[in-house]
């Protein structure tokens, strides 16, 4: 070897050495969290030899931790080109496109990393992290399970364990996940919170709001745990603390859309509609709510403009039963001379062109001029500057086919004595996890309502469907003492069916679902099993609803607990049958 090969060579020994020294105070750096040292540190690295691998990985993680996502990608897939045999390389590169929202490229490497070396930790826990990102908490569990199996002391994945068992409704293990978590390591802030929220979802208010105010001592101005702890006492009906809350909120963040929205909601819940529809209206800046280009293309119409002769293309925006109840202001739509549009989901078609028939109902987008104007039916009562006294309540404003009836007319006269339907349970959506919490607090299960078996003089019939409907069939024996629950929901293929069948029932009774509001729509008389944080229309103590003259309420009195609330329906359920 030639001196000056020799010479070249010790260079580029010296030179990789001096990286390594680069590399080392870079990581003393990165481990005592000072990012910016750090990342210099690998740069300078890297600038001294530029095949430093250590140098290149490092860079890319630390630059991941400080959000400069893009060259973070750049330097780990250039890490992974030159190590294709590191499990660490590419787990650091699933976490960089994780935080770039690419889960599923993110699982690919994950899972390569896990073909390395089956022993790797964090490659287990990071995929099952994504999996429940993906909501896919089912397939997360057993990643996760592993990952506590092989690194037990680790709070981070005792954390993640929580939330997939959280969001498949296994809230008592969820919150035991959570409370491990925190014995391990204390200081863990979103386990803390995310087990405050568990106790709430289990009804257990009162924990959960002390919780809250345990981390607003040393955070009181944190506005997403003010704004939790406003919806916890509005819920708990302590609506000087909560007005107290959303205002602070709104005093430190005064565009926090999802404070004026929620605060909107608790002040609807006491009747004060005027800033309540008003706050009510930022749920359009939320992003929770489908806005398709059709949609948006129409001119927003909010009571200022005159609709003689104008077009106003009316669309329903979340459930079947916010449609029901909202369809009623069609009416003073057509009062100001305009010509309407409604746009329904399928099943409401047919029951909604009942209405008027000046009305066209679709469920269909159609074509019409450009200068239509469009208003969301949930829009309406602000638009027409809605208050409690004026609400329009007349009833029936909904009927069902008048051939439909008739058909059920003549197998429902065989049946003598009282006709009650029977709804107990709504429609699951473990895609939303709040409406899927809600579900949980609303619905009952079917065993649940078996002191009505008891009422004599009663035939029940099933308008459940959906999932829930199969627990008909899955009573145990002597659950359920009367005779068998009638069961006809697989004729009913829409709205308008239902209705043509409750019209014959002598009384509906429903936990809050579409139900409710189809039958009050319909002036059906309706008894509505409401959770102890009802939902904003049905107000506060009061056990009638002035959106529908034919509903009673029936509130729970505590959290979760629906066994006083159906003893007592049973009670007046044998005083009505008694006296038909």
């Amino acid at each position: 070897m030639s001196a000056r090969a020799d010479f070249a060579r010790q260079g580029q020994i010296d030179a990789a050495q001096t990286a390594m020294g680069l590399v080392e105070k870079g990581l003393t750096a990165h481990r005592m969290g000072r990012l910016d040292a750090a990342q210099a540190d690998y740069r300078a690295a890297l600038q001294i030899h530029a095949a430093c691998f250590d140098a290149r990985h490092l860079l890319g993680v630390v630059l991941q931790q400080m959000g400069k996502i893009a060259e973070a990608l750049i330097h780990l897939r250039e890490a992974a080109r030159e190590h294709p045999d590191s499990p660490s390389v590419w787990t650091n590169l699933g976490n960089a496109l994780q935080a770039d929202d690419e889960l599923d490229e993110a699982l690919r490497c994950y899972r390569h990393a896990l073909d390395l070396d089956a022993q790797f930790v964090n490659a287990w826990l990071n995929t099952g992290v994504v999996l429940s990102r993906q909501r896919r908490h089912a397939e997360a569990l057993p990643y996760l399970g592993q990952a506590h199996r092989l690194g037990p002391q680790r709070a981070d994945i005792l954390f993640n364990c929580g939330i997939a068992l959280e969001g498949l409704a296994r809230l008592d293990e969820a919150y035991l996940a959570y409370s491990r978590a925190l014995e391990l390591e204390p200081s863990h802030r979103e386990a803390h919170l995310n087990r405050a929220n568990v106790l709430i979802q289990q009804g257990r208010f009162a924990e959960g709001i002390a919780e809250y105010q345990k981390d607003l001592r040393e955070r009181p101005d944190d506005v997403r745990v003010l704004t939790w702890l406003a919806n916890l006492h509005s819920i708990s009906g302590e609506r000087a603390q909560a007005t107290r809350c959303f205002e602070r909120v709104l005093e430190l963040d005064p565009a926090n859309h999802q404070a004026r929205f929620d605060f909107g909601m608790c002040q609807l819940s006491y009747g004060e509609f005027e800033q309540g529809l008003q706050f009510f209206e930022s749920r359009w800046l939320l992003g929770d709510l489908p806005k398709d280009t059709w949609m948006r293309a129409r001119r927003a119409w909010r009571g200022h403009e005159d609709l003689q002769g104008r077009v106003v293309v009316l669309t329903a925006e979340q459930g079947f039963g916010d449609t029901l109840q909202f369809c009623r202001y069609v009416a003073p739509v057509l009062a100001l001379g305009a010509h309407a549009i409604l746009q329904v989901p399928a099943p409401l078609v047919r029951l909604l062109q009942s209405l008027d028939p000046r009305v066209v109902v679709t469920a269909q987008a159609v074509d019409v001029a450009e200068d239509a104007l469009h208003c969301p039916l949930m829009s309406l009562p602000f638009a027409f500057e809605t208050r409690l006294e004026s609400i329009p309540s007349e009833v029936p404003y909904l009927h069902a086919p008048a051939v439909d009836k008739a058909r059920w007319a003549e197998r429902l006269c065989e049946y003598s004595g009282l006709k009650v339907g029977l709804v107990w349970a709504g429609a699951p959506r473990p895609d939303q996890p709040n409406a899927h919490a809600t579900d949980r607090r609303r619905s009952l299960a079917l065993r649940e309502l078996a002191p009505l078996s008891q009422v004599a003089g009663v035939h029940f019939f099933s308008l459940q469907k959906g999932e829930p409907r199969a627990e008909l069939a899955s009573l145990e024996v002597g659950v359920w003492a009367g005779a068998p629950i009638i069961d006809w929901t697989a004729e009913l293929s829409d709205f308008a069916d239902t209705a043509a069948l409750a019209a014959h029932l002598d009384l509906i009774i429903s936990c809050d679902t579409s139900m409710v509001h189809l039958a009050g729509a319909c002036a059906y008389p309706v008894w509505i099993l409401s959770r102890f944080d009802g939902c904003w229309r049905w107000l506060r103590e009061r056990d009638d609803s002035p959106w529908y003259p034919t509903a009673r309420l029936f509130r729970q009195t505590e959290p979760a607990l629906w066994q006083p609330v159906v003893e007592r329906v049973a009670r007046e359920l044998q005083e009505l049958a008694q006296r038909s």
